[in-house]
Parts: structure tokens; sequence; C-alpha cells
């Protein structure tokens, strides 16, 4: 159980803060829509990278996800969160043999992107951007969007 503790006052309660509203190193935006995905073992997608305009904040609650971008895979294990911001290209698959529980939750970047500029992530997203990738323009509403 790491990183987690228990908040003051609380007895029998561990918690472990993934994101926050407060302008703090977890506050990653305004929060416009969110799902929760079962993803089967070998499970994800979409099969192509795609882009949006808003973030996604990916956490999986039990599980693990491999998380592709142009830039390389990232791995998100249970109880750990992981922000792609809406330009880059990705996509998000289990690898594992059983169900991964994810939440996917889209941000709306400027708080973020006007808080936390990252300039790594700003200059691939034209850069590595692949041909012809899939633009989902709307803030996620279903687990079909992730």
């Amino acid at each position: 159980m790491d990183g987690f503790r228990p908040p003051a006052g609380h007895t029998g309660f561990l918690a472990k803060q993934l994101f926050a509203g407060d302008g703090s190193e977890h506050s990653f935006g305004e929060i416009i829509g969110g799902a929760i995905a079962y993803l089967e073992p070998g499970g994800g997608g979409p099969t192509q990278m795609h882009t949006h305009p808003h973030n996604h904040l990916f956490i999986v609650v039990s599980g693990r996800a491999r998380v592709e971008t142009p830039a390389g895979t990232q791995t998100v294990g249970a109880n750990e969160s992981l922000l792609v911001e809406g330009p880059v290209p990705h996509s998000v698959w289990n690898d594992t043999d059983s169900t991964t529980v994810m939440l996917g939750i889209s941000v709306h970047p400027a708080s973020y992107s006007e808080r936390m500029p990252r300039a790594e992530s700003a200059g691939q997203a034209e850069s590595a951007k692949p041909a012809g990738p899939t633009d989902c323009t709307e803030p996620m509403k279903s687990t079909e969007d992730m």
C-alpha cells in the first residue's frame, strides 16, 4: 500500500491522493467527463493511436494498463494514475492475464497547461504525431471513448 496514509481524524481508513483541484502538483484542471472501463486480457484501444482536445487522466483501480504514445510505453499499476495530454497520440491496453479496471477522466487542459506546461509533451504533440491518427473531439462520455 505504497503512498497510502490515514487522513486526519480517520480510523481504519487509508487514502492516496491521485489528483486534486486545488492548484497543487496533483491538480490537472477542470473535470469534464469520466468513465470506468474493464479491459479484458489483451483488450484496449483504439487500435490506432488517437488524440483529443481534452486531456485524459487514467487511474488504474486494479490490474495494470499499458499506455502507448510516440514517446514510448508507460505502465500504470493499481492505485496509480497517469495524465496524457490531449494532443499526444495515445492508446491504452491491458497486457495482463486478468481484467484491468480503470477510470478514465477527461480534463479541460487549460488549467493544467497554464499551471505546469510540459515542454516534452508540447514538442512531441506535433512532431511525434503519426500520420492520420483518429481525432476524438468530444469529451469521454462512455467506455467506448477510452
